[in-house]
């Protein structure tokens, strides 16, 4: 296994997490890791949670903000691998689709996090100036919202610690998510860096974020 994967499977083990009952189950929209053998598979085949768990381990934040929180299943997973963390997640609607009776953020709820507070309401309005050190953006994607949420990320950020921000989504299928991101990055002047599927900028130097991605032991890449 590599770094960030050996990571996170010592910070949840099969007995921190609760079985989801029936009716959750059968929800029209299911969150992700409603088990163990679901987060195993994301995380040892899918590396699914490597950009949250990677920034994670390089900057070892003492407050994190997830923009953008859905089903709470990378809520959950920030939770665990920051246990000495407050975790912030936000999202506008008050449960995951208008189909579903499961709460926003219910994954972290369903397994008892204990570092988890939950905010509905937009995104760009959360303000906790001079707080933050990580933040995760995957909220709103059209129109100015994701530039919004840049900037009020900006300007929630602890620069008196190592801070980092980052963005899902930024890809072709999420125009205006590419042009928030772009346009913010020049205005800021700030490197923006990839790891996997994310985009961050951060005042940590990458390579400290690329060691924990790591290789398979044996020397797959």
């Amino acid at each position: 296994m590599r770094p960030w994967q050996e990571y996170i499977l010592s910070k949840i083990t099969p007995e921190s997490m609760r079985s989801a009952p029936s009716w959750a189950r059968s929800e029209p929209v299911q969150p992700r890791f409603l088990d163990y053998e679901s987060l195993s598979d994301d995380v040892l085949v899918k590396f699914g949670p490597v950009a949250a768990v990677c920034l994670s381990m390089a900057y070892k934040p003492k407050v994190v903000v997830e923009m953008g929180t859905h089903s709470g299943s990378t809520a959950f997973v920030l939770c665990r691998a920051n246990p000495e963390a407050r975790v912030y997640g936000i999202d506008i609607r008050p449960c995951i689709e208008s189909r579903s009776y499961l709460p926003a953020g219910y994954t972290a709820f369903l397994h008892g996090v204990d570092n988890f507070t939950m905010h509905i309401g937009n995104s760009w309005e959360f303000a906790l100036p001079g707080q933050v050190d990580m933040c995760f953006i995957d909220a709103e994607h059209c129109g100015k919202a994701p530039y919004k949420d840049s900037v009020r990320a900006w300007e929630n950020r602890n620069v008196n610690r190592h801070w980092c921000i980052a963005w899902d989504d930024y890809d072709p299928g999420c125009p205006d998510v590419v042009k928030a991101v772009d346009q913010f990055v020049r205005e800021v002047d700030m490197e923006l860096r990839t790891l996997m599927s994310w985009r961050y900028i951060g005042t940590m130097p990458h390579s400290a974020v690329e060691d924990f991605v790591g290789t398979d032991k044996g020397g797959a890449k």
